[in-house]
């Protein structure tokens, strides 16, 4: 329908411009620079005051079809319609499609840094998405309104995760979610960046996951036992987690915007991490006895420190150092927590001016400005809470101005 209306209003830009409809402005009485202009005698008067207007109706109209468009620049899209097709719970990703997508994207990422570096007149961030399909429909048609402009958009990671909405009806929420970003990004490979979460990392390292018992449940055809890799394992899943592997870690927009999944930590080293070869390996390792196990692979051990803690720290205004994350039981677990101290060393050292990252559910309209000078920034995306009360947001970086758009709706 929508098509439709650009469709018409155009028409009927052209049909005045070919001369079917004869315009003139209010000053002009000899438009075509022929004879002296002189007034038809025979004419019905509102004949000769209507040129006046349609001159500038046709400017009104063009102005408004152009507004159609920007407001409406995803139409022209073919992901448009993927995105549809796939909003219908009912139609499921292939295996043979999955496999297909998944070697287009790690194609496109393998090539790409470990620390990405881009420019755009907009920047949009996305927070957790966490199983949440409804949260990463809003986000793409965000991006696909304003591509048209040169805008890129940034997933700070956490896309697949528990399915806590009881009222959806989607039996596959994740690899849906995962598919769908992977599309997005072979089809915009220079706008659409990814980066690591906790979730894919634990995606990747246990067999037991939320996302891998999805796999088990939607695709059982594709279970394996004693497959190459040692183990039982189910080839779907295990071809995504394979992309995973090569998602960045971090990225700076604009040479002042830092974005990761987690935080900084000390002695945080951007060239360590523009470094790190794809895929990345890396095993998350609790601080347990079992981490014995890896005493002579201490290389191994030292690159998992390294990524453990890119995606586990995380900013908090009641600390005045770095200070290393704790269970209740007294146990590391994986990180730093750091103040604005830490902060404004970090900015100085790099000349960088914010940092956006993931954060815990529950924040207040899905943001938080954790030291109340707009430096640090954490993300949650998808509405959450009990009836999706408690909204999501992205955030949306234009020039030196931040604009922060919630993601709120009733189930």
């Amino acid at each position: 329908m929508k098509k439709k209306i650009i469709s018409v209003l155009l028409s009927t830009i052209l049909i005045f411009q070919s001369g079917i409809i004869p315009l003139a402005s209010a000053n002009d009485s000899n438009p075509l620079n022929t004879a002296p202009y002189e007034k038809p005698k025979d004419v019905a008067p509102w004949n000769f005051s209507a040129k006046k207007y349609i001159a500038g109706g046709s400017l009104v109209l063009a102005a408004a079809a152009a507004g159609v468009y920007r407001l409406c620049g995803c139409f022209g899209s073919p992901f448009k319609e993927v995105l549809d097709k796939y909003s219908n719970f009912d139609v499921i990703f292939t295996q043979d499609e999955i496999f297909q997508i998944c070697d287009k994207a790690i194609d496109i990422l393998k090539d790409e840094s470990c620390l990405l570096r881009i420019s755009a007149p907009t920047i949009i961030v996305v927070g957790d998405i966490r199983g949440d399909f409804k949260t990463l429909k809003y986000c793409i048609n965000e991006f696909l309104r304003m591509v048209p402009q040169g805008a890129k958009i940034v997933f700070l990671g956490n896309y697949v995760g528990k399915k806590y909405f009881p009222l959806d009806t989607d039996t596959a929420p994740n690899t849906r979610i995962v598919m769908l970003l992977l599309k997005l990004k072979i089809m915009y490979p220079d706008n659409v960046f990814l980066l690591l979460g906790k979730e894919e990392e634990g995606a990747a390292n246990n067999s037991e996951c939320e996302f891998r018992n999805e796999f088990d449940k939607v695709y059982p055809d594709a279970y394996v036992e004693e497959a190459e890799c040692g183990r039982s394992c189910n080839t779907v899943f295990e071809k995504i987690t394979s992309v995973f592997n090569n998602f960045s870690l971090a990225l700076i927009g604009n040479d002042n915007i830092f974005c990761v999944h987690g935080g900084i930590f000390p002695g945080i080293d951007l060239s360590r991490i523009a470094d790190e070869k794809k895929p990345i390996s890396y095993l998350f390792v609790a601080s347990t006895e079992e981490e014995d196990v890896f005493e002579e692979e201490d290389v191994f051990v030292e690159n998992n420190v390294f990524v453990e803690d890119l995606l586990w720290s995380n900013p908090d205004p009641n600390v005045s150092t770095f200070t290393e994350n704790m269970t209740s039981e007294n146990i590391k677990s994986g990180g730093y927590s750091f103040g604005i101290q830490q902060a404004n060393d970090f900015f100085t050292e790099h000349n960088l001016k914010y940092i956006v990252c993931s954060n815990r559910s529950g924040v207040p309209n899905g943001h938080r400005d954790v030291f109340g000078n707009n430096s640090v920034i954490t993300m949650f995306s998808a509405p959450c809470g009990a009836q999706r009360k408690s909204p999501g947001a992205i955030a949306v970086f234009s020039g030196d101005n931040i604009q922060y758009k919630n993601v709120c709706y009733l189930p």
